[in-house]
């Protein structure tokens, strides 16, 4: 082989390296490419969890506390209904008042 030969053999398998590490470093850089989409996404739902859980808890105290309102409100309501029907429970009717009026004052 001459030398001219060589030198285009050489420079031939030196492209050929250079065109393999060109798509190496694509093929890398296209695998890559999802991850960081998905941690974006990712990174976005655990900020909205983040919300939803604090709307939650307020929910969650807010519910817990028109129960109880519910509750007195139904004690009430069946000390009235047992007056009504017997004309007793005069001390049943003095609690129920005591509870809701308390109740109310807290709020």
């Amino acid at each position: 082989m001459t030398t001219i030969e060589w030198i285009v053999l050489v420079l031939g398998l030196v492209l050929t390296v250079l065109n393999i590490f060109d798509k190496y470093i694509f093929i890398k850089r296209q695998a890559k490419q999802p991850f960081v989409e998905h941690e974006e996404q990712i990174r976005l739902l655990q900020a909205d969890v983040c919300e939803l859980r604090g709307l939650i808890s307020g929910d969650r105290e807010r519910i817990a506390e028109l129960e109880k309102g519910n509750r007195i409100t139904m004690e009430a309501i069946g000390a009235l209904l047992s007056h009504a029907i017997d004309g007793n429970n005069v001390d049943e009717l003095k609690s129920a008042k005591k509870e809701m009026n308390k109740y109310l004052y807290e709020k």
